[in-house]
């Protein structure tokens, strides 16, 4: 049966029976693909019957039903648990959750007095740096990779995720010192770091009182401005997770969701020298410069 999951909660994560039946069978053209920066392809998306798979070249295959509701996984044969449940958490998980009508976002969060902020970048520009040295500086993360929001009534609340964070070993080494970590992947070299000591995190829904864009690190000093209108929705809409961008329908409802999100939550450009000790002044200034104020219910 491969790794059958339903009820989606990223609390409960997933098993793998690593039986691989299906795996790498013939495909038609793909209607999308994501590509690594050098050029490689890293997973291809297909229409069938069944709904969607989503091939990782050399990895494995998810098949997720049309609703978004449930997936299963055909692992190559040499695929390790480990790697199967980071895809899953990692790549699978939000394309499901945004399938099932929920915001997606690459994100990650932190609670900040009884709302949250967020930070939205590409992989690479340090939102789990940042997140992980908010935690140890006191204040609980929400979720790091996937941003979940979901709107209720004139609020977006933010999501709790997987209790771990994602770090490369330098982060690790500079931020943490005793901490536990899950095992390691095949394709990539960060770790997933599980709640310990040192790491603490929220674990309920809160307002989503703000959002950093990260810029790409080539600032002198801490760059800090707002950003809103057109420019605003243009950045949530390049952080989106989502499972079938043919979909017209889909795209105009999340288009309208996401503009509705851009106006009601204040958005900010950040940038700042990728140096740790520079990560206290940073922290410092977005919560003395631009300090959350609760959203009106």
């Amino acid at each position: 049966m491969g790794l059958k999951v339903t009820a989606i909660s990223q609390a409960e994560l997933p098993s793998c029976d690593m039986r691989p039946e299906r795996w790498q069978a013939p495909l038609i053209d793909p209607y999308h693909h994501w590509v690594l920066d050098d050029d490689r392809t890293w997973a291809t998306f297909h229409h069938i019957d069944d709904g969607y798979l989503v091939r990782f070249p050399g990895f494995a295959d998810f098949v997720i039903a049309k609703d978004g509701a449930s997936a299963t996984c055909h692992p190559c044969p040499d695929l390790s648990a480990a790697t199967c449940e980071h895809l899953f958490l990692n790549q699978v998980w939000p394309l499901m959750q945004s399938r099932q009508g929920k915001l997606v976002f690459h994100g990650s969060s932190i609670e900040v007095g009884s709302s949250a902020i967020a930070f939205l970048a590409a992989s690479g520009r340090g939102k789990s740096t940042l997140a992980a040295a908010f935690s140890v500086a006191g204040l609980c993360y929400l979720t790091d990779d996937a941003l979940v929001i979901e709107r209720e009534g004139s609020v977006y609340m933010a999501y709790p995720g997987h209790p771990s964070i994602r770090l490369w070993d330098d982060s690790r080494t500079a931020l943490l010192e005793a901490v536990t970590m899950s095992d390691p992947v095949a394709y990539t070299s960060k770790a997933r770091i599980l709640s310990a000591t040192g790491l603490v995190r929220c674990a309920v829904p809160r307002p989503l009182a703000a959002v950093y864009f990260l810029g790409d690190g080539a600032a002198d000093g801490i760059e800090l401005r707002s950003v809103s209108g057109a420019d605003a929705v243009a950045a949530w809409v390049a952080h989106t997770f989502i499972l079938d961008p043919k979909d017209s329908v889909v795209l105009h409802r999340h288009f309208n969701e996401i503009t509705t999100l851009a106006a009601r939550v204040p958005c900010y450009h950040l940038d700042y020298p990728r140096r740790y000790d520079a990560l206290d002044e940073v922290r410092a200034a977005i919560l003395e410069a631009v300090s959350p104020k609760e959203p009106d219910t």
